[in-house]
């Protein structure tokens, strides 16, 4: 963004959005300030706020700018898909780099910078970055930036990525409630107290699951008293036919009311992106029995689920029949996903734990991570 310097302002100053002092730099009589995803104030002595509001709102900002993003599948990895379009009358060049490439989580060899030449009027050019992950991990919370320049125009990205890795099963599962069966298969977790640090805790005590370790830190009192109270961990697998999850949760009062919900869309991947049709797959204690329910929108229908108390919490399996998705099973699939753990205390909603969509409501294709069909 490039802000006229009007000669009557005396000493203006330039802050992010934690109230650190910017020093922009100045060419042609324009301070040219880099939009990230924090707000930018501008502060001059003895200036009204409306004069310096009108003086922001008259910055030329160019025009190219990002039109889309997503993950996506390149040579069995993972990877990070970024569009630029070129809203001018001219063509224009952009430069999409890593501000941190020594923590990005970055395949191999791959260029830490893509040059995109001679973008033609309303067209667009495309970035990808290949990450480390392949079709045989998991990955939670990792913060992904980018920065992306395009003629005058500077700014970063940052994306978060939660990525669920769906195993293919050796044999076809059996649902018996046994955990022996997801032996060896990697889970993510649904906690309040991870390494995730302070952003995932905050979006959690939005929704009332903090626990008595961090009652301190937050000023309020714990809700739920450690990982006992409620934590769980979610794995996926696959077979030609059916497209099968497990839960493991703890929970020192398992009753009625207690329920599994995991989403999924069939659509476009996050972080933008048509999400397609939105299933709610679903698991009420004490009322399911070995049915739990697949809903989307106005329909709805039984699948086959098993579940087993344990000493701590219980144990479920789901399965849902592709062909219920409506989708054919493959290798390198994404699709947007979310779990959530409700707990119920005495028949009275107690507390909920969402993996990735914490900040929204659940269920929101705007909080999805990914669930990737590996190999």
């Amino acid at each position: 963004m490039r802000v006229g310097l009007d000669k009557k302002l005396k000493n203006l100053q330039v802050y992010d959005g934690m109230g650190n002092l910017l020093q922009p730099p100045v060419e042609s009589g324009r301070l040219v300030i880099t939009l990230l995803d924090t707000p930018v104030f501008l502060v001059a002595e003895g200036t009204p706020a409306e004069e310096l509001g009108r003086l922001a709102s008259g910055a030329s900002l160019t025009l190219p700018i990002p039109i889309a993003r997503r993950f996506t599948v390149r040579e069995g990895r993972l990877a990070m898909e970024l569009l630029v379009g070129n809203n001018t009358r001219q063509p224009i060049s952009a430069r999409v780099s890593l501000p941190e490439p020594m923590l990005f989580p970055l395949a191999g060899g791959a260029e830490t910078e893509v040059t995109l030449a001679a973008i033609p009027p309303a067209g667009e050019g495309k970035a990808v970055f290949p990450l480390k992950y392949g079709l045989d991990r998991n990955g939670e919370f990792k913060r992904l930036m980018l920065d992306i320049q395009a003629g005058d125009y500077t700014f970063r990205e940052t994306w978060l990525l939660w990525l669920l890795n769906s195993r293919p099963a050796a044999a076809g599962i059996k649902l018996t409630g046994d955990p022996a069966a997801w032996s060896g298969v990697l889970p993510v977790k649904l906690v309040t107290t991870d390494r995730s640090g302070a952003t995932r805790r905050l979006t959690q005590v939005r929704s009332g699951a903090i626990t008595g370790e961090e009652a301190l830190t937050q000023g309020m009192a714990p809700i739920l008293q450690g990982k006992s109270d409620l934590s769980g961990r979610v794995y996926s697998q696959w077979d030609a036919q059916n497209l099968y999850f497990a839960a493991e949760v703890l929970d020192n009062s398992v009753e009625k009311g207690d329920r599994v919900d995991i989403y999924l869309s069939n659509g476009g991947t996050p972080p933008s992106g048509p999400a397609g049709r939105i299933f709610d797959l679903s698991y009420r204690v004490d009322e399911s029995g070995a049915r739990a329910i697949l809903k989307s929108g106005e329909e709805s229908r039984e699948v086959p689920a098993a579940f087993r108390k344990t000493a701590g919490g219980y144990f479920l399996e789901l399965s849902v029949p592709w062909t219920a998705l409506g989708l054919k099973p493959e290798a390198g699939r994404l699709l947007g996903f979310d779990a959530s753990l409700t707990d119920s205390d005495q028949g009275v909603f107690h507390a909920q734990l969402v993996w990735s969509g914490a900040a929204y409501s659940a269920g929101d294709p705007a909080g999805f991570g990914v669930l990737a069909i590996g190999k």
